[in-house]
């Protein structure tokens, strides 16, 4: 049996959809289904969740640049609908999230051969003895972003609601990425840089503790994630979460329960989103007695590995 990730070479998924060995594919991305990749416009920023077609030449999603040479080259809608038709010859598919399973339902895969097997953290095996245990001081006015610092994850949305609070938040922001330097001066500008912290990458024990330490983790997504690890790490360590729930977020976000939810690019709603959680101690105490309380066994290795396992046989047999 052949299981694929991450195979973009239109040659060899036409070699892989020919072989007789049964082949199933895993999405992990909307590289496939979107010309810029990411499902967020080119003009605007807006979410997208439109299935790829003529009208995706509007948002100018067809032209790319080269982070080396800089030069222009575009891709057409006929292209990337011929990458689609060979990825449907696959025998099956898995996804990791029900967003992912209507993504490809909606550009026409068969929806009895796509199974969803939710995304995993090892953390979720080892429940509730440590990570959910009140053994760590919450600063209270400390938020933090984790991921990388590309515009579909959405910093900028997250420092403007920052600027628009009265509250003196302290932002932590872990990760890295190619907007880094423009987040940095969009701070200075905005007069905030002096509570924004930028950590760069760190070690896995190093974001726990920043996990715990944390009043609320945000996540002002543009693009449809396509399950959003940080959110489920977040809650693993028994921390409130306020998000756009877009994509595939809604695998483990439940509004009004484990945390907080705002439109993408609202930064108003943002700011009304952390000064409602952070200034009122009895909705924190809930939010995190909810989180405490809840199931998280089908996100742990084992229950994902169990899928795969059975749908391997499945196909075999088939």
């Amino acid at each position: 049996l052949i299981y694929v990730h991450s195979v973009n070479s239109a040659d060899t998924i036409k070699q892989l959809v020919k072989c007789e060995i049964p082949s199933i594919r895993f999405f992990h991305d909307q590289k496939t289904f979107c010309l810029r990749e990411h499902k967020y416009t080119a003009i605007g920023h807006k979410t997208c969740n439109k299935p790829v077609s003529n009208a995706c030449y509007s948002c100018l999603g067809f032209v790319k640049k080269s982070q080396t040479s800089g030069l222009l080259s575009f891709k057409s809608v006929k292209t990337q609908k011929q990458e689609i038709d060979n990825n449907r010859g696959f025998d099956h598919f898995v996804v990791g999230s029900n967003y992912m399973k209507s993504e490809l339902a909606k550009h026409g895969f068969p929806v009895e051969k796509i199974t969803v097997a939710s995304l995993f953290s090892k953390a979720a095996s080892n429940l509730p003895e440590s990570s959910l245990a009140k053994r760590y001081r919450v600063h209270p006015l400390q938020i933090l972003f984790v991921g990388q610092l590309i515009r579909g994850k959405g910093l900028d949305t997250l420092l403007e609601a920052m600027a628009n609070s009265t509250e003196h938040y302290q932002l932590v922001v872990c990760g890295q990425g190619k907007m880094e330097a423009e987040y940095k001066a969009q701070a200075l500008k905005l007069g905030i840089s002096s509570r924004v912290h930028f950590m760069g990458h760190m070690s896995q024990d190093s974001l726990k503790m920043q996990y715990r330490q944390s009043a609320a983790v945000v996540i002002p997504a543009r693009a449809p994630e396509t399950f959003c690890l940080v959110g489920l790490e977040a809650l693993l360590e028994g921390t409130p979460v306020i998000a756009t729930n877009v994509g595939g977020m809604s695998e483990w976000f439940k509004p009004g329960y484990n945390g907080l939810e705002f439109p993408p690019n609202n930064a108003a709603a943002l700011t009304d989103a952390m000064d409602h959680l952070l200034g009122d101690q009895d909705l924190q105490i809930s939010i995190r007695n909810n989180i405490k309380n809840d199931s998280y066994e089908k996100f742990g290795e084992q229950y994902h590995t169990r899928i795969l396992c059975k749908l391997f046989d499945q196909v075999k047999e088939a």
